[in-house]
Formats: structure tokens, C-alpha cells, sequence
């Protein structure tokens, strides 16, 4: 696994033998760190060339609705844009209420917006076999 960026918030990595970009959300996240990890993981995917992704939600905290609209905004046409279509997103899920709500309301955008298939595990490990089936 090569690490590909690193901060307090999140982290970037990359799993070169099956071609996919993990995306790790760590704390409590300002607008600025959420908008932080997500441009690195764009100029990753662009770099890789990357089309799979594990989404690890399990350690994340408070991120504003603003930011998250970002995402939908922003984020995704940059991503549909830069990267391309036919994305598969491995999501692991967070045990908080409040964060599943929030990942299911983007999962959905990110369906109607752009050519993403994407499917939620309790692990990386569920997460990464997924991905190296399809």
C-alpha cells in the first residue's frame, strides 16, 4: 500500500496490485480539511489512473451539510470529468445514524450524476474483495 497523502483529517492510499484508491475521513472535519482530502483524492485517481475506490466512513465525525453539498456541486463533475465513468465505490460504513444518513443522501447524487457503482461493506477487507471480483 503506498500512502499518496496524510493529514490530520484524512488520508489518501493506494493499493497499486488490484488499482484502487482508498479514502480515509478521520474526526471532526472544518470545510477546508474535508475539501482538503477530497481534491487529493482526485489527483490521485488522476495519477493512478485508478477507477476502483473504498470510501472508509469509520472514523469520521462532524462535517458541515455545506461541505457535503460540495461534494454533489463540485466534487462529482470533477470526478465524472477527470477521472471518467464506470467508477466502482466500496463504501465502509460509520456506526453513527447521523453519518450513514448523510453518505446515503451523496450515494444517491453520485448515482443520478455520474456512472458510479457503489455498494456498502462493514470492512476494507469485504470492501477490496468486492472490487477485485469485479
Amino acid at each position: 500500500m503506498e500512502e499518496l497523502f496524510n493529514s490530520e483529517n484524512g488520508k489518501v492510499e493506494y493499493l497499486s496490485n488490484e488499482g484502487i484508491i482508498i479514502m480515509k475521513f478521520i474526526g471532526d472535519m472544518t470545510d477546508e480539511a474535508y475539501f482538503e482530502v477530497w481534491e487529493n483524492i482526485i489527483k490521485s485517481a488522476v495519477e493512478t489512473g485508478a477507477k476502483h475506490f473504498i470510501n472508509d466512513q469509520r472514523e469520521i465525525g462532524n462535517v458541515s451539510f455545506k461541505a457535503r453539498s460540495m461534494v454533489v456541486i463540485k466534487y462529482i463533475p470533477t470526478i465524472k470529468k477527470e477521472v471518467g465513468e464506470d467508477l466502482r465505490v466500496a463504501i465502509v460504513t460509520s456506526k453513527s445514524a447521523i453519518h450513514k444518513s448523510g453518505i446515503r443522501y451523496l450515494v444517491k447524487t453520485f448515482q443520478k450524476l455520474g456512472s458510479f457503482t457503489i455498494e456498502f461493506f462493514d470492512d476494507n477487507k469485504e470492501a477490496i474483495n468486492w472490487l477485485s471480483r469485479n
